[in-house]
């Protein structure tokens, strides 16, 4: 039984957002509670953290799984299916698995948890099928492997630093040409490679809305990338923001900035809180 006058907190922060599916925003949860004696000093505290999804305006939370055991990273989800993926025990700029969870029911009290070994990854993404992953290591190399851990294959060693898919039939990443950090893409299976010469850029989408369109972060702006045209457009001239990530529909954003979370569009209004 607590002692009088003791009391208590919970505060939440929020991170790593991506969009379902349907439109969704999953994100990663952190939850923290507190207990304080009557003279405010800390009786006991806890924290865990819980991979979650809502609806886009931030209402409606549909699932909270409890990942507290995991060191969760770099969240993204699948474009086609309802598959959430975080690496786990980032250490020294890598990490060696990615979690999977299913989600068969809104309420993800049936969720199924996969595990995949990877090879010192440092970036990764979904493919468009929902049935692999593409991730590239510490050696550059640029290599897909099926959810259930087998067929891991390499696609093309170019020096990469990040990759994103999800969308179409074409492979975005960054790669480093003589130290500066510049974006290409290549069909899904290796092969065409095209060079944008298109630097500077980080945090990859590739739209769905239009597959030859690849967006991201460039200094303090959000950039669209035409890899027909080889040209970029900036579509936020003021972004401070971590980890965006593209609608599906190719019209905003949603990222997380000191602990809560904010969409964004393109129409030049103000970002938006959600959580």
């Amino acid at each position: 039984m607590a002692g009088c006058g003791d009391r208590s907190s919970v505060s939440s922060i929020y991170g790593l957002p991506d969009w379902t599916k349907d439109g969704k925003v999953a994100c990663i949860r952190g939850i923290t509670q507190e207990r304080f004696d009557s003279m405010g000093t800390v009786i006991s505290k806890n924290y865990t953290e819980w991979l979650t999804y809502m609806d886009a305006d931030g209402g409606n939370a549909y699932s909270d799984i409890d990942i507290t055991a995991d060191n969760a990273s770099s969240l993204t989800m699948s474009s086609v299916a309802t598959y959430a993926a975080y690496a786990d025990g980032v250490g020294g700029g890598s990490f060696n698995k990615a979690v999977i969870y299913y989600f068969p029911s809104a309420s993800g009290s049936h969720a199924t948890r996969l595990e995949i070994a990877l090879s010192s990854a440092v970036s990764f993404d979904w493919d468009n099928t929902g049935t692999k992953l593409v991730y590239c290591n510490t050696n550059g190399e640029i290599r897909t492997i099926s959810i259930d851990g087998t067929g891991d294959a390499l696609l093309i060693d170019v020096d990469a630093t990040s990759v994103a898919w999800k969308n179409g039939n074409r492979i975005a990443f960054t790669y480093l040409d003589s130290g500066t950090s510049k974006v290409a893409l290549i069909n899904s299976d290796g092969t065409n490679r095209l060079n944008t010469n298109i630097s500077g850029v980080s945090d990859l989408c590739i739209s769905r809305a239009n597959t030859f369109e690849v967006f991201g972060v460039k200094s303090s702006t959000y950039v669209k990338i035409d890899t027909q045209a080889l040209t970029e457009a900036t579509r936020i001239a003021s972004f401070s923001g971590s980890n965006p990530r593209l609608a599906l529909t190719g019209d905003k954003i949603v990222f997380d900035k000191d602990g809560s979370l904010y969409t964004q569009d393109f129409t030049g209004a103000a970002a938006v809180k959600i959580k």
